[in-house]
């Protein structure tokens, strides 16, 4: 499949050696992605948060350094906190 091919392209790329065949089930694609996502932080790499919903939220403060301010901002503006999602909840970018 696609994913397996590309997992197999981000393995190798990653200087490991692979051999892919089939398809990928749910938890080795948990697993996956979050081994990509810590990757992602250690560099100081960002997800699109509208596209993701693999990340943890741990590791959201080291993808977004700036994320204390845009809570003080969103106090600020929202002091109810009534603005959220689902999405905003599970990553805790709330205080």
């Amino acid at each position: 499949t696609t994913v397996t091919s590309l997992t197999a392209q981000l393995i190798a790329r990653a200087g490991k050696s692979v051999v892919a065949a089939g398809n990928i089930g749910p938890s080795l694609l948990d697993t996956l992605m979050a081994e990509l996502d810590g990757i992602l932080a250690t560099y100081r790499g960002k997800v699109y948060f509208a596209k993701d919903a693999f990340v943890r939220p741990s590791l959201v403060p080291a993808m977004y350094p700036r994320l204390d301010e845009f809570r003080r901002v969103q106090r600020a503006l929202d002091p109810s906190g009534v603005v959220r999602s689902l999405l905003s909840n599970r990553l805790k970018l709330h205080d």
